[in-house]
């Protein structure tokens, strides 16, 4: 475990032991259309008064719905853009769990800090009150506690701040342009999730937001400083010609995603071999006809030979042909390559950093 990591880190527990206590949903139930209309359906800043509260109600024809709208709802009031995407997400999610210093509760509630499209709730939201009309009608008001979330969100915002800068300021004399560049990779990860937990304080202490915005600014900025990095790395793909060209291009839209260059003539930075067989088996008492991959790739330093990071994957593919089950392969092989390696080699960069 690199050493940048844990110092992210080794304070999330005391942290969400207390934060754990705050995001309890707090549920109230009124009785089926006995009740008189509340003041919050049509106006909730009359019973939670919008200088210490932001709230917003949400209605369908059953409750569970209506709390889901109601979060969604609120949601609205904090995002204009989505800063985290599933990728950027799973890869943040991935350093703490390897930090060793979470456990599941505290996932749970780092999982609701990443806001995605599908955003439904918030950290601090809560339903705090539900009615059901005559008609059966249901409504609920979600409820967010403006100090308490200001607090919450900037302790993390700063904590995510000084790595970032940590890590800024380290690629400056990083020993390789590959070092380099994970470090602001990894910067650029911890930005992303500050874009948006700074994107709520801006809504619930503006003044606040205002003190803690860091001089980086923001995720697409730390984002830029990486992309340029990358492309100063150059990977040179190594294969003979038994290998489909669609395997290599895979490979190669991998690494063209991280702007990298990629050459196959040799001379590049770094070398990235490529094997890949597909063999012809029969199973007994199956008529299909059965192909089975084997995928390897070594990505190396070009000019000490150490290997640095390894891929490997296999499987069978049948069909009532040979023909179609050797496409089959191929079309799993290109998947397991754009979805298994690249989430592999985005992780080999994130723990770079720091060796």
């Amino acid at each position: 475990m690199f050493k940048v990591k844990k110092e992210i880190f080794n304070c999330m527990p005391a942290f969400f032991g207390g934060l754990a206590l705050f995001i309890l949903f707090l549920v109230s139930c009124v009785t089926t259309g006995t009740a008189a209309k509340p003041e919050w359906v049509d106006a909730p800043e009359s019973v939670y008064p919008a200088s210490i509260y932001i709230s917003a109600v949400g209605e369908s024809t059953k409750r569970e719905w209506a709390e889901q709208n109601a979060l969604s709802n609120l949601s609205r009031f904090f995002k204009t853009s989505i800063s985290v995407t599933q990728d950027v997400s799973d890869r943040y999610l991935t350093l703490l769990n390897d930090s060793n210093t979470t456990n599941s509760q505290e996932t749970e509630v780092l999982e609701s800090i990443l806001i995605t499209s599908k955003q439904d709730s918030l950290i601090g939201a809560k339903i705090t009150q539900t009615w059901t009309d005559e008609e059966g009608r249901c409504y609920a008001v979600a409820v967010m506690e403006k100090q308490k979330t200001a607090q919450i969100y900037s302790e993390l915002v700063n904590k995510h701040t000084l790595e970032i800068n940590k890590l800024l300021e380290k690629s400056k004399n990083a020993d390789s342009i590959l070092t380099a560049y994970s470090d602001l990779s990894l910067a650029y990860v911890l930005a992303a999730v500050n874009d948006d937990l700074l994107s709520v304080i801006s809504v619930v202490d503006v003044n606040l937001w205002k003190k803690i915005y860091p001089e980086y600014g923001t995720a697409q900025a730390v984002k830029k400083l990486a992309s340029e990095e990358a492309s100063k790395i150059t990977v040179n793909l190594i294969y003979d010609a038994s290998v489909d060209d669609r395997i290599v291009s895979a490979f190669a839209d991998v690494f063209t995603g991280m702007n990298f260059k990629v050459q196959k003539n040799g001379g590049g930075d770094y070398n990235f071999t490529i094997d890949y067989k597909v063999e012809q088996i029969v199973l007994a008492d199956n008529p299909n006809k059965f192909c089975r991959y084997t995928v390897n790739g070594t990505f190396a330093d070009a000019k000490t030979g150490k290997i640095l990071s390894s891929f490997s994957e296999n499987g069978r593919e049948g069909h009532v042909s040979y023909t179609e089950a050797y496409q089959r392969v191929l079309r799993v092989s290109e998947e397991k390559i754009l979805d298994d390696f690249a989430v592999k080699f985005n992780k080999f960069i994130d723990t770079f950093a720091g060796i």
